[in-house]
């Protein structure tokens, strides 16, 4: 049995509810870490038919990762000004670099970039973008972002990078699809992933859009993850409904039990600072490029964190920062599937996993591992923690040490 015959009758277009439950009825009991060797008999065909089936009737068992569970950890209102605020100017800081650049440089380039206050080529209503300099607090709060051990708050993932100040040298670099790839065995995983599905293009019908390959998101330097971790905890800005939440003690690395009324006190503290952010023009940087309304000058409002590291590796934990990279649809219908869990229904999907083009050892993060993260079948691992590629290693005077003046 042909995993592609299997499926032939997938549709271009999302699964309804009647197909989807019907492909969901296939599943076994065979485990998601078979891969292609010779498991009962099986051949690899079947094999990874049989794997695939599983992982399509196990989306609707994913937990959904925004939402909030039992022994999440929040950020008290004066961490999520800095939140705000640091995504503020590092959006700033993107804006004049430009995005492609952005996603290699490092901190001191950012906060140097910042203190020059240069207009950024974009407006903002009726006045220009300018950067800002961070405060002494901004960059304290990203120093301990950055070191505090994320396991505090929900992230199990290994530790990647442990200096903040970590360099990227661009010509080791190779530009791809407007991202960046490592130079060696990352950037040769994508052609021969390329080119095998190029292969496959005569074998298929209608558009070739339908397997047009890209790579989403190459390599990303700790102010990248740094800036697209509290993008994502912007996002997740709420009014929790729990009269108690765990919040995060970033300077002893530990958290503690608070009521929700006491934190509802401390937000009077912060208006004069929520005024700032306005005076920031960030509302409108909000809206374009989150479509997001401003909501702190609304009220009371926390950010999850735990929730945030669900779907962003904190900055420190993702192996975008050594040679991992994404992939997904350059156009077409399923496009908004990029980045989604229901990538797997795409016609791209299939057909990289039904030939064995990529394998379960390919994806970093399967689904109900055991590492806090969402299923993310677009993510390509390159190397890993046994692998040889990665030559990271830790540094102790780069720790996080609780109590310890920086």
């Amino acid at each position: 049995m042909n995993l592609l015959s299997l499926l032939s009758h997938i549709p271009s277009k999302p699964l309804n509810r009647r197909t989807f439950l019907s492909l969901s009825c296939l599943a076994t009991a065979s485990t998601l870490f078979l891969d292609t060797e010779d498991c009962f008999g099986q051949s690899a065909d079947d094999q990874r038919a049989t794997i695939y089936k599983k992982m399509l009737s196990g989306l609707r068992k994913i937990k959904d990762p925004d939402r909030n569970y039992p022994g999440d950890i929040w950020a008290t209102p004066e961490q999520m000004v800095l939140i705000y605020s640091c995504y503020n100017k590092l959006s700033k800081v993107q804006s004049l670099i430009g995005y492609s650049n952005f996603n290699f440089i490092d901190l001191p380039t950012v906060t140097y970039s910042a203190r020059q206050q240069r207009n950024t080529g974009k407006r903002l209503g009726g006045k220009t973008e300018r950067t800002l300099p961070f405060t002494r607090p901004e960059e304290q709060f990203m120093d301990q972002i950055f070191a505090i051990d994320a396991k505090t708050y929900g992230f199990y993932g290994e530790r990647v990078i442990y200096d903040k100040n970590y360099r990227i040298n661009p010509k080791k670099l190779i530009s791809t699809d407007c991202h960046f790839l490592r130079r060696g065995e990352a950037h040769a995983k994508y052609i021969r992933i390329k080119k095998q599905v190029s292969s496959k293009y005569s074998d298929t019908r209608g558009s070739t859009s339908k397997l047009d390959m890209q790579v989403t998101s190459g390599i990303r330097n700790i102010p990248k993850q740094m800036r697209l971790f509290f993008r994502k905890a912007v996002r997740l800005t709420q009014v929790p409904r729990q009269s108690e939440v765990n919040i995060l003690d970033l300077k002893n690395g530990t958290t503690q039990l608070a009521h929700v009324y006491d934190l509802k006190k401390d937000w009077k503290r912060i208006a004069a600072d929520v005024a700032r952010l306005k005076s920031q023009s960030l509302p409108e940087i909000l809206k374009r490029n989150e479509r997001k309304d401003f909501v702190l000058g609304k009220g009371f409002h926390l950010i999850n964190l735990s929730a945030t590291s669900r779907s962003l590796a904190p900055p420190g934990y993702s192996w975008h920062a050594q040679h991992d990279f994404d992939i997904g649809l350059k156009s077409g219908k399923l496009k908004p599937y990029n980045f989604r869990k229901e990538f797997i229904t795409t016609p791209l999907f299939v057909t990289l996993f039904s030939h064995g083009f990529i394998h379960l050892r390919d994806l970093r993060y399967r689904q109900d591992n055991e590492l806090g993260v969402r299923f993310e079948p677009w993510h390509i691992q390159v190397g890993g923690p046994n692998g040889l590629i990665s030559k990271t290693e830790p540094n102790p005077s780069q720790l996080w040490i609780p109590n310890r003046e920086s």
